[in-house]
């Protein structure tokens, strides 16, 4: 169905945008070894609601990883995601997630 001639609207482009952090996550989880790590580093990138005020320290712990080793996958997953394109409620800044990055709850 690609390209076609008509000029995209807003809506179609939101909807590319949303396709590509959707095979930005296939992509990334199809080459993970630890499924679990890679679907929370997905979670916290995009804000998902399973890691809402939670800090990347209390995720780690969770998990049983050190908090560099969880803030290492998220990123390795946000250099997947598209930086134009893509719907701004779920692009951030390098550092913006769901997740809170310090012990104290607060966003860097």
């Amino acid at each position: 169905m690609e390209p076609l001639n008509e000029k995209p609207n807003s809506y179609r482009r939101g909807a590319l945008g949303y396709l590509q952090i959707l095979l930005a996550v296939d992509s990334f989880m199809a080459r993970s070894k630890d499924g679990v790590m890679a679907w929370v580093s997905i979670a916290i990138v995009l804000r998902l609601h399973s890691v809402k005020g939670l800090t990347t320290a209390n995720i780690a712990s969770q998990l049983g990883c050190t908090e560099s080793q969880l803030e290492r996958s998220c990123s390795r997953f946000k250099r997947l995601l598209p930086t134009d394109g893509v719907p701004r409620d779920v692009w951030h800044s390098s550092n913006g997630n769901g997740a809170n990055h310090s012990t104290n709850g607060s966003e860097r």
